[in-house]
């Protein structure tokens, strides 16, 4: 008879979640994140069958953070689009204070089903500001401008008289429009 599990998959996702932040998805391994546990590499497999699913979980825990962290950013008397500027503000923040675990998620190989609970509150929130017809593609436009700002942070490129201010301007300007279209 197989031996029980030593460790809880929360344990495995915690130590490889620190050693993604740590050094980026290139340090997490099998045997890198048994070693923290104490353990041989073979006793995380009774919970993630290969590296890639442990990245995949990391990952879906990330959009879980993310999700958590724009439903805490909404204004309790959010009724316009503009009044969302700062869920975009949490959601820079995230990208800016996590920034592998934001790249792991985002990585182009990334199973795209891990972003469905945090587009099905994307559309949660827009539904009632634009309508079902209109809360997809102001939630793809939103989502885009958002992650092109993020991906542009991650290269610095806000210096040589380049004013960060932009950012703020280029949102304004999008949730403005985006509102304004159907009015």
């Amino acid at each position: 008879m197989p031996q029980p599990p030593k460790i809880h998959a929360d344990e495995v996702l915690a130590q490889a979640l620190a050693l993604l932040e740590e050094g980026g998805e290139g340090s997490v391994t099998v045997r890198a994140v048994a070693a923290r546990l104490g353990v041989t590499p073979n006793a995380l497999y009774w919970h993630f069958t290969d590296r890639e699913a442990l990245l995949g979980a990391l990952a879906a825990r990330g959009m879980g953070e993310l999700r958590d962290a724009l439903a805490g950013a909404v204004p309790p008397r959010a009724e316009a689009l503009t009044d969302l500027s700062p869920v975009a503000a949490a959601y820079l923040h995230f990208a800016r204070t996590r920034p592998h675990l934001y790249a792991l998620m985002t990585a182009p190989h990334a199973d795209p089903r891990i972003s469905g609970e945090l587009w099905a509150f994307v559309l949660d929130l827009l539904t009632p500001r634009l309508g079902a017809r209109r809360a997809a593609e102001a939630g793809v436009a939103l989502w885009a401008y958002l992650h092109g700002v993020a991906g542009l942070e991650a290269m610095r490129p806000f210096h040589g008289g380049k004013p960060e201010s932009g950012v703020e301007a280029g949102l304004r300007t999008l949730l403005r429009g985006l509102e304004q279209e159907d009015a």
